[in-house]
């Protein structure tokens, strides 16, 4: 919606109208921008805190508990396929993924955190 403001047809209306003026309809595009960006850099970084303080250190204890169980119900019942292994053997490829993801954030934040710094 924001590149509206500088398609040439809608700026030679607005301007024509009296509405706007061409520096007022840049600006406004210019500063909805970057309101946007830091709304989204807000956002990442909810995320990122989100990720690596709660949903995580959660994951990473239940996927602890989970292989207590499983060496437990190893040790009673021998190599048993349990619920518990199966729980196991689901979560981990999830939580890699999402640490995966939690540093390819976290690469992204400090990137945008570099270009804003820059301009």
């Amino acid at each position: 919606a924001f590149e509206q403001l500088i398609n040439p047809h809608h700026q030679s209306m607005l301007t024509k109208l009296g509405i706007f003026s061409q520096s007022e309809l840049t600006s406004r595009f210019f500063i909805m921008n970057e309101r946007y960006a830091k709304d989204l850099l807000v956002e990442a970084n909810t995320m990122k805190d989100l990720l690596s303080q709660q949903i995580l250190p959660a994951a990473f204890e239940y996927r602890g508990t989970l292989a207590k169980s499983v060496q437990l119900l190893n040790s009673i019942e021998g190599e048993a396929q349990s619920p518990e292994l199966g729980a196991l053997k689901a979560l981990t490829p999830v939580v890699r993924d999402v640490q995966a993801a939690l540093v390819a954030l976290d690469a992204a934040i400090a990137k945008l955190h570099a270009i804003h710094d820059d301009a």
